[in-house]
C-alpha cells in the first residue's frame, strides 16, 4: 500500500448529504491526500470515531469484522488519541 501525502490536501470533495453513524453530525463533504473512493476510512471531527464509505460514497460504520481486520499505524492511532484528548479537554 502506499504511504499517503498528508502534506498535499488539496482533494475536498462534495459527496452529497450523508451523517456519522456514531454521533449524527451533517457529512457533506471530505479532504484528504486522494478523491474518495468506496471502502476508503475518515475520521469523523465530531467524535472522532472512524467510518468507511459505501460503493454510493455514504458514510457507515465498520463491521465487527472489518474493525478486527483493521491494522491502525501507531502514527495515526497518536492522531486519534491526541484529537479526542483535545475534545475532551473542550468539553
Amino acid at each position: 500500500m502506499d504511504r499517503a501525502d498528508f502534506t498535499n490536501w488539496d482533494n475536498s470533495q462534495r459527496i452529497g448529504e450523508g451523517a456519522c453513524p456514531h454521533c449524527g453530525a451533517s457529512i457533506d463533504a471530505v479532504a484528504g491526500p486522494k478523491k474518495l473512493e468506496p471502502r476508503d476510512l475518515a475520521l469523523c471531527i465530531q467524535c472522532v470515531e472512524l467510518i468507511i464509505y459505501d460503493d454510493q460514497l455514504k458514510p457507515r460504520a465498520l463491521t465487527k469484522r472489518e474493525r478486527d481486520n483493521l491494522v491502525i499505524s501507531p502514527r495515526l492511532r497518536t492522531l486519534i488519541r491526541l484529537m479526542k484528548q483535545k475534545k475532551a479537554a473542550n468539553n
